[in-house]
Formats: C-alpha cells, structure tokens, sequence
C-alpha cells in the first residue's frame, strides 16, 4: 500500500484471487493515469453527478473504463490515491493538493513502506504502529489522517480514531478528515450515514471515524471508579491517529484503554505523533521502550535540519556562521542518516542561517529551552531541555563542563550489614581497623575495565564495599541509560578520602521509601578552602532502599569519608519524611556521633542560633535559603580559576537541575512531572552545610579564595618572587607544591587533589 514493491505484489494477488480481472485487463495490470489525466478526466466526470445519486447523462467508454480502474487501484496504492485526490487547508489559503509532500511527509511515507516490506517478508500478521517525534509544523498530522481516510474510503467493515488532548484539537483532527473525504470525486466517496459534526461518521461501507480526548469523562466513567480519561475502554479500533501526546494529563489511560483494543490484524494502522514536552513523561518513556525495539512500535525522528523547504532563510552576502551554529550542522551531517534511511543532510547556507537567528531569537527571551525542545538536532536533546527550568541553557553548560572533569575513580556496591555483623562477633581487641591506601586508584573509563584492578586498588575491607563487576557495569553504561537507571544502588566516586592534610567531609542525604517512586540520595561533599571550592566527591543513589537500611549505607560511607581527626563526615539528613527513621537508626543503633545541629537561620545572636535538635528540616521559610545558596554556588564562577563554588561531579544531579522548573520564585522550584529532584535537594543540603561549616558567618570562604587569587596575581604583576623555602617550616614536598607560609592563607592546610594523585 506504500511500498513500490508491496504495491505491486498486491496488485498481483488481486489478479490471483479474482481471475475474472484478466478479461478486463489481460495483461494483469490495473491501468494508471497521470495526475494530468487523472484530475482532467475527474473534472470531467464531476458535473454528471446528480444530488439523487444517478447520472445526467452515461458515462464514455473511457470514462468508464478510469472510474472501474481508479476505484481498484486507490484501494492498495495510497500514494496513487493521496497525488491525485487528496485536497487539504493550506492554513488559511484556501485548498491545495496534499502532493508535493514536504521532506518529513515523505520520511514518514518511506518508514511506512519499509516496516510493510519488513512485515511482508517476515510474514507478519501485525499492521504498522508508528512513533513520530517531531518539530512543529511539518505536516506530519495532516498526512497521518489522509491515511487513515484512506483506508476508510476504499476498504469496507474498519473503524477509525483520531484523539488528542483537548476536545478542539481532536476537532481539528476529526475536521481534516471530514475536509478531504468532502472533495473526494463521487465515485471514491462512500455514502454518508451517520454524521455529528466533530464527534462521528458513518459511512454505507461499514466503515466509521469518531473523534476523542484524553480529558474527556465520557465513556467507562463508572466503571473505573468516576476517573476521567479513559480513551475508547473496550472497544477495538485498527485504524487509529493520536496527537500531542506529551500534553496529556492522563497519557496512562492509553496502555489501560486504548492499546489493549489495537489488533494484530493487516490493516492495522496506529500513528502516535508529538513534540516532546516534559523528559520522564508517559511519551518519553513510550519512545525510550520502542527504540529497544520492545512492543509492536517504530520510531521516526524527524528534526528541522531534515524539512529545509521550511526551515531557511536567505543568508546575507556578508554573514558568517558563529562555531554553535557550525556544530549544529556538523552533527546534523552526523545524525541524519540514522533518521533519513542513510541519507546524509548537510546543511545549507540559508538552513544555517534560519538555526542561527532563530535560535538567538529564543535566547535573547531567555527561552532557550523551549528553541531546543521545538527544534532539536536529536531525540536525547528534544527531551533533555523539556520544560522551563531554573536554570537557563548556558548555565547548564556552564555546570556540565566543571562537573565533567573528574573521571569516576571506581563503583561499588555498600552491603555494610554483612561485614558489620561479622565485625562485631569478633572480640573488641580483634577488630581491625580499616585502613585507607594512600594510593590513587586509576580513573574509570566506562567500557575499559582492568583484569587486575581488583589487585593494584584493592577495596578496603571493614565497609561492606564490593566493586561493581565489569559486566554489570557494562549494561548498565550502555548508551540512551538515563543517569538515575544508571547509578541505581551504586556507590559512584569521584575522589576517594584524601590521606593526608586537613580535609573535612559533609554526608548530606534525602531519604524515599524505597517503594521505586522517589530516590534516596546519599551525597559527600568535601567543604571548601581558600585552594579549592566545595566539591561533590561520591554519591549514593537507589530507589529501593527502605529508610532503616538507608541507616547502613549512611554509616557505611560516612566513616569512610572521616577527616583528619578520624571523625566521620558530618551526617546532614533531611528529617521531614523518611529521613527521622534513617537518622534515628544511624545515631541509637550504629553508633555514628557527628550529625549537623540544627541552626535558627533568624537568631538575632550567633550563639543563640543552634538548637538542640539534629538533621536537616526543609520547611517553606528554609527551602528558598537553601535553593538560593545553591543556585548562586553552582553559577557562580571564579573570574581567575573559572570554577563555580560548588562543583557538581555527578551526572544524576546535573541531570535533574534541567528538569528543576518554577512558575513562581527560586524559592518554589521544583521537579517536572514525571522527573525527580531528590538529588538537587541532597546535593542543596550538602553544600549550605559545608558553606556553614567553613564560615559562612564570616567573609564566605570563596570571597575569600577569589580574594587570595587576585593578591597573587597583583604580586606577578609586582615581579614580587615566591617565599624563601629555606627560611620557612614547610616540607619539600609542600614547597614543590607551591604552598604559601602566608598566614591568612596558608596552603598547607589546604593541598590540592592533584597532589595525591601525582
């Protein structure tokens, strides 16, 4: 019906199965005419029609002999059928032919084809169920409709569905349909039996279209306990055309409802087309499952370097390209042929152009977000940048590339009650004390696993601390695996606990019920000094861990980040919720000691602002202070270091501040639908913890590093030379180093990372 070669192979079983069809055309071929011919005769025959149905006058020979072939051949050749007969709105302009069809229709008539050969030559009983994920406005809806009438014009007993979100937006559906049948010629227009403007057609084939809305509370109401959206529950429908599916409220009503009623039946056509609105979504999810290739759905991209018919704009003589717009095309050329059947796009001058001004156009409102979602190079960034969030696109790049310079260093599992257990049936004088090796492990790639890692980086015993396996971890990392799926029960380090010099850690946590809805988190955060900003250096997260076991991995990887007194990290757990049980565990039971007291952030005397109460408590008066302190660390750079405050290693946490989004204040952000911020919260508790605890009451810690990096640099510009080693306390090693005998920055206290690692 799409594909050359499966028209023709229908053609050829029309001839077998109905051999009275060689005395009317011997040579088994159905007669074709030009689209000249085709409308000519069309024009032609139109007039004879009488509103009674009879003829004014009988029809030529050959007038006959077009009307007994077209009927035939439209009924397995759309295209034939679409080039000639079908008219459309040309959005205001009045009707125009559906043919020549933009670059993206055809994209999607050649996936049409190619899955039909597929299920030909499989010899597959199913139809064609299809995902669009699409740009604006490129007459993917109007063409995905004139299929489906189509098939309901020229085949008998099959019935149709257009939906969408909104009752008018299903309209709009319903009334392209309704549009194209009204100018079919007399002879392809069965009679109309039935008709409820917008809502239903009956047509003398059997055949129907109704319309319907994801909110709509018609239909099963009772049924399912007076809950709304319940698409078509129970009934069956082969041909079906379902739009903006990530605007819907209720999207699951379709897995529920409308789905289960698709058959695995030939004629089965099933199209669900969208932008993409919100990552984490029921559409998102739904696209994610296809392009595993499980269930009955395809997927097709199609992305605005793919439509330049629509997408260009006359370049001035004297324009040059800027380096994003360049990259855009780069990967463009890259991209397209994974989505245009092995066609290479390379964009043009006038494609570049459009991207270019466009895309300054969005970011000059400071909607950025919304160009990417509208126009992206890919399905990954369509969903990544759903959604306004807080923070804007450069300042994601901005936190990406400081968060992306430390490799992971290793993963492991925490199983801390085995090796707990195990400790403590040991009498007191044999219980070893763990100790941290001084080497650094090597960084890990992801795909690159050593044979004897377990041997050169051996992981410390007395945790419950076992490596992750390299072919878990393989599966794990695969492409398209979004962050929390990823990391989910895994113990990620970014930098082991430092072996020497002054060093202070920060064990911040959010804690879910482990039922798999929510995350809990586990953050350390290594506090910052006048040499280095705050730093996230591990992160635990698992969306099945109950609160009280949460307790043991919480002990488990606070004492491994202990400080230079052999104090464990300072415990800081958001005690709303879950967390009181996790807390409770932690102090009464496990024995751990160093937990953040609770400060009054409105004390009107310092020494009045600490109460007697532990953990962290997030209320509507301290959630704006912990935000805003966290929004300013992680967009803030040093002008000299160019490092924020605060330095976001992991890849959940970066993942989840693109789907941070507010309609009010700071102070009121919080998760998408369907996305996760428990991560963001961790990570927020962990560095206004770590800012109190390096004097935040003072002058803040980082004015006071940006404040010691310009004094150095005024002293080179001085020629001023280093400190005489000889006349000072330090050792070779810190003077190779390059440490400061200054006292209000002394860098003894304060090595940097590198050092342990050279």
């Amino acid at each position: 019906m799409y594909s050359p070669s499966v028209i023709a192979a229908s053609e050829r079983h029309l001839f077998r199965s109905r051999p009275g069809f060689y005395d009317l055309y011997p040579n088994g071929h159905v007669p074709t005419y030009s689209i000249a011919d085709s409308r000519a005769l069309t024009a032609q025959v139109t007039p004879l029609h009488q509103p009674d149905g009879s003829l004014s006058r009988p029809l030529t020979p050959e007038e006959d002999a077009f009307i007994a072939a077209t009927k035939v051949r439209v009924g397995f050749d759309y295209p034939y059928f679409a080039e000639r007969f079908v008219y459309i709105d040309e959005e205001g302009h009045g009707l125009r032919p559906l043919y020549p069809l933009w670059e993206s229709q055809e994209y999607l008539l050649h996936l049409l084809g190619v899955r039909e050969e597929q299920h030909v030559n499989e010899g597959s009983p199913d139809g064609l169920l299809l995902n669009i994920l699409k740009i604006r406005q490129v007459g993917i809806t109007t063409l995905g409709v004139s299929l489906l009438t189509h098939r309901l014009v020229s085949h008998a007993h099959l019935r149709g569905l257009v939906g969408s979100d909104i009752e008018s937006q299903a309209g709009y559906l319903f009334r392209i349909a309704d549009r194209i049948y009204q100018h079919l010629p007399w002879f392809l227009k069965p009679t109309r039996t039935g008709y409820s403007k917008d809502r239903e057609i009956l047509w003398s084939n059997s055949c129907s279209l109704k319309a319907a809305w994801g909110k709509s509370s018609r239909g099963a109401l009772q049924e399912v306990g007076g809950k709304k959206g319940n698409i078509e529950r129970g009934r069956t429908y082969p041909l079906v055309h379902i739009s903006e599916l990530a605007t819907w409220d209720n999207p699951d009503q379709l897995d529920s409802a409308l789905l289960p009623g698709i058959p695995v039946f030939r004629q089965t056509l099933v199209l669900f087309e969208s932008t993409a609105e919100l990552a984490g979504d029921w559409w998102h999810k739904h696209w994610q499952t296809s392009a595993k290739g499980i269930g009955r759905f395809a997927n097709l991209f199609i992305g605005a370097y793919a439509v330049p018919s629509k997408y260009s704009l006359p370049a001035p003589t004297s324009w040059t390209p800027l380096d994003q717009t360049k990259v855009w095309a780069e990967k463009a050329e890259r991209e397209s042929p994974q989505w245009c059947f092995g066609k290479v796009i390379r964009p043009t001058r006038e494609q570049m152009y459009w991207y270019e001004t466009t895309r300054q156009f969005y970011e000059q409102k400071g909607r950025l977000h919304d160009f990417l979602r509208e126009y992206p190079s890919d399905p990954e960034e369509c969903f990544q940048y759903a959604g306004t969030t807080v923070f804007t696109h450069p300042q994601l790049q901005q936190i990406d590339e400081a968060g992306s310079k430390r490799k992971i260093q290793d993963i492991w599992y925490v199983e801390p009650a085995r090796d707990i257990a195990a400790l403590r049936r040991l009498p007191d004088d044999d219980v070893p004390t763990p100790a941290l090796d001084r080497r650094p492990p090597a960084p890990l790639t992801p795909g690159q696993f050593s044979p004897i890692a377990h041997v050169q980086d051996p992981v410390p015993a007395g945790y419950g601390f076992r490596r992750v396996p390299p072919e878990v971890l393989r599966g794990r990392l695969e492409a398209g695996t979004p962050p929390h799926q990823r990391f989910d029960g895994f113990l990620v380090i970014w930098e082991m606990p430092r072996t020497r010099g002054p060093r202070r850690y920060v064990m911040s946590a959010d804690v879910a019920d482990g039922l798999g809805q929510d995350y809990s988190c586990v953050d350390i955060v290594r506090l910052p000094t006048v040499e280095e900003p705050a730093e996230q250096v591990a992160q635990f997260v698992s969306n099945r861990l109950a609160a009280k076991d949460l307790a043991f991995v919480c002990d488990a990887i606070g004492r491994f980040y202990r400080d230079q007194d052999a104090i464990e990290a300072l415990a800081a757990i958001e005690t709303n919720n879950h967390g009181l049980a996790t807390q409770d565990l932690l102090q009464l039971h496990l024995g751990y000691s160093n937990f953040y007291v609770w400060e009054y952030a409105d004390a009107a005397m310092a020494e009045k602002r600490f109460s007697t109460r532990i953990g962290w408590m997030t209320t509507p008066r301290t959630r704006p202070l912990l935000l805003s302190a966290f929004h300013a660390a992680i967009t803030t750079l040093d002008p000299l270091s160019n490092e924020p405050d605060f330095i976001l290693n992991s890849s959940v946490t970066r993942h989840e501040l693109r789907h941070l989004i507010t309609e009010g204040t700071l102070g009121e952000a919080e998760a998408a639908r369907g996305q996760h911020d428990d991560a963001v919260m961790t990570g927020a508790i962990g560095y206004y913890v770590a800012y109190r605890m390096s004097g935040g009451e003072q002058e803040p810690v980082a004015e006071k590093r940006r404040r010691k990096a310009v004094s150095e640099e005024l002293a080179k510009s001085r020629g001023e030379h280093p400190a005489d080693w000889r006349n000072t306390a330090s050792t070779v090693e810190e003077a190779d180093h390059g440490a400061d005998d200054d006292d209000e920055f002394d860098s003894r206290t304060t090595l940097d990372s590198t050092f342990f690692h050279e």
